[in-house]
């Protein structure tokens, strides 16, 4: 080869690198709304010691739910629920795209009136009820199928939590 060709190989290649080193490259997409329930909600509310947080709570046995990070989707998705109502009356933990048929969401009503049975204690048990954002952003994200990643079409300010549902005395 001659200097020239190397010349021009070499010029090829350096154009070439520097062209593609000027392509911005996406970030592939890591933001879901599951992560955005998991984070502000499960984390904060239900995955807690001595309530969904592992086989080890003392209330595993009765509900065979853990909510931690890694798991909570699995465990939520079309899961049965172990509460005999809920599941004659043909519940999954989350029905994905049927709010209705999803136990999570009659576990967070707190009227008394929402249940035709008795499915339990109304959750998250001894703490502050979420919001009305809160669950509507949850029965939203049910609505549209329930998906592991993605955005569903919902405010995230929704999330926030700021007006807190009255639970009866």
């Amino acid at each position: 080869m001659t200097a020239r060709t190397y010349i021009t190989l070499f010029s090829i290649t350096s154009a070439t690198l520097l062209f593609d080193s000027c392509i911005e490259e996406k970030p592939e997409q890591t933001e879901s709304s599951f992560q955005h329930i998991q984070t502000t909600i499960l984390n904060t509310s239900c995955a807690l010691s001595g309530c969904h947080a592992s086989s080890q709570d003392a209330s595993f046995t009765q509900h065979g739910l853990i909510l931690k990070e890694g798991e909570a989707y699995a465990n939520l998705v079309n899961a049965d629920p172990h509460n005999h109502h809920a599941h004659e009356d043909g519940l999954k933990r989350i029905t994905p795209g049927d709010p209705e048929k999803s136990f999570l969401i009659h576990k967070l009503h707190c009227d008394t009136d929402h249940h035709s049975h008795d499915y339990g204690s109304v959750m998250p048990l001894g703490l502050d009820p979420l919001s009305q954002g809160q669950i509507e952003y949850i029965t939203k994200w049910i609505e549209e199928g329930a998906p592991e990643t993605g955005m569903i079409d919902a405010d995230l300010a929704l999330l926030d939590g700021l007006e807190a549902v009255d639970r009866p005395a």
